[in-house]
C-alpha cells in the first residue's frame, strides 16, 4: 500500500504498530481512528485489545459496538467504563 496525504489516518497508523509489539496505548489509538474512518469492526477489535491497558477504550468501543448495531454489548461496555471511573476516582 503506498501512502500519501489522501490515505485516510488510521491506515497510516498500521504499518509502525504491525510489528507484535503493540502496547494498549497503541490499540487504543488505532481503535480510534479505524472509528473515525468508519471501520467500526476492526476498530472493536483494536479497541478490545486496549482495555486492559486503556480503560477509556471501552467508551469508544461502546460507539463502535453501535455503529456495528450491538446495542446490548454497546451498554454492556458504557456501562462498564461509569463503574470503572466511578471506582477510580474514590
Amino acid at each position: 500500500m503506498t501512502r500519501n496525504r489522501n490515505t485516510p489516518r488510521a491506515f497510516r497508523w498500521r504499518a509502525p504498530y504491525s510489528n507484535g509489539t503493540r502496547s494498549s496505548i497503541a490499540h487504543f489509538l488505532m481503535g480510534t481512528e479505524l472509528l473515525a474512518a468508519g471501520e467500526a469492526e476492526e476498530a472493536g477489535r483494536q479497541l478490545r485489545a486496549a482495555i486492559p491497558g486503556a480503560p477509556r477504550a471501552r467508551y469508544a468501543l461502546g460507539f463502535a459496538l453501535i455503529k456495528q448495531g450491538a446495542l446490548d454489548d454497546a451498554i454492556e461496555q458504557l456501562q462498564a467504563f461509569v463503574r470503572e471511573q466511578r471506582c477510580s476516582s474514590k
